[in-house]
């Protein structure tokens, strides 16, 4: 039997192990993850609830992200930014993955009505708070989760889409929280399953308003996991009129 066969194979019976298990309220201690990672290529995506949240926080305070504040990271917060300020000038926008709140800093420089930002990290969430005032606000939310509960010109899903349970789905419940003619910003890196999920979104009904791609060659190394040549893909989606979001 070919490997990826006998895997498959592995995977369909760990799962039908983990659905009675479930039935009689008993479980095996990563036994999820094992059937993830067992799964066909095509069925899987990134997403951050096969991890768990302290594994998450330790990477946080270890330093594990702060190379989303370099240099490399300026076109496409440029872009981002750029998006907010042409389309929605001095609007309420929410922040999903906000982190320690790197996109609020260069949004104040241009100003807004309201900024929420929430993520899952408390040590994050706990940094940004320090910069909190009337018009802007941090919560410590998990994003698969979390419902809105007031409306925004402009939701931003910066790098966190594909770490979600299902990304079509859940940016659909995000979407009601939008005023009339609102709109969703996405960057996404441009390696799988970062394109695989914006042609997921396309095909839902989101029509894209406009799509950058922002490109850096690193000269050195920021992060041993990630290439030296990185791309971007920025978007700006108009949810499809007549699309059922409930």
């Amino acid at each position: 039997m070919p490997e990826e066969c006998e895997a498959q194979t592995v995977a369909r019976i760990l799962k039908k192990m983990l659905i009675s298990l479930k039935k009689v309220g008993r479980r095996i201690s990563g036994a999820k993850r094992v059937w993830y990672a067992l799964r066909p290529p095509e069925n899987r995506s990134p997403s951050y609830w096969l991890i768990p949240r302290e594994t998450w926080e330790s990477q946080y305070l270890a330093g594990h992200w702060n190379y989303l504040g370099q240099l490399e990271q300026l076109a496409r917060y440029s872009v981002i930014v750029g998006y907010i300020q042409h389309l929605k000038p001095g609007g309420s926008f929410l922040d999903v993955g906000c982190g320690e709140g790197l996109l609020r800093e260069k949004l104040s420089l241009y100003g807004y009505s309201k900024y929420l930002g929430i993520d899952i990290f408390e040590a994050a969430i706990g940094k940004a708070a320090q910069r909190q005032h009337e018009r802007t606000h941090f919560i410590r939310a998990d994003a698969d989760d979390y419902e809105p509960a007031e409306l925004f010109d402009a939701i931003i899903f910066n790098e966190i889409l594909y770490y979600l349970k299902d990304p079509v789905k859940i940016l659909d419940r995000y979407t009601r929280a939008l005023r009339e003619g609102g709109i969703i910003i996405t960057s996404i890196f441009a390696v799988e399953p970062g394109p695989s999920v914006l042609e997921k979104i396309k095909a839902a009904g989101y029509s894209v308003l406009d799509e950058v791609t922002t490109e850096h060659e690193s000269r050195v190394v920021v992060h041993p996991q990630l290439p030296s040549r990185k791309v971007w893909i920025c978007s700006v989606f108009v949810p499809a009129s007549g699309r059922d979001l409930a």
